[in-house]
C-alpha cells in the first residue's frame, strides 16, 4: 500500500535497524554458538534457509568465537578447491 511505503520512508536507519533488532529477538532467531557453528558446517553440504542464515548472520554480528569458525570453514573450503586442482 502506498501509506506503507511512505511510512517505512520515514524511518530513521537507527529506528529500522532497533525494529529489525528487536524483531530479531522477538522472533527467536537468537541460538547458541554449537547451533550456530553446526549451521555454519551445514552450511557447506546444503543451501541454508533465509530463517537460518539471519540466525547465523545475527549471531555471528556478536560472537567472535563463531565468525572465527566461520572464516576457518571458508579457508578450509578453499583449501580442498585448491587441493583438488593441483591432485588433477
Amino acid at each position: 500500500s502506498a501509506s506503507g511505503s511512505a511510512t517505512f520512508a520515514r524511518v530513521s536507519a537507527t529506528q529500522l535497524v532497533q525494529q529489525c533488532t528487536s524483531s530479531i529477538v522477538n522472533m527467536k532467531f537468537m541460538r547458541t554458538c554449537r547451533e550456530v557453528s553446526a549451521l555454519i558446517s551445514a552450511r557447506e553440504d546444503r543451501t541454508l534457509s533465509l530463517n537460518e542464515r539471519v540466525v547465523v548472520r545475527a549471531h555471528a554480528f556478536m560472537c567472535r568465537r563463531c565468525t572465527r569458525w566461520e572464516e576457518q570453514v571458508k579457508f578450509m573450503r578453499k583449501s580442498m578447491v585448491v587441493w583438488n586442482q593441483e591432485k588433477d
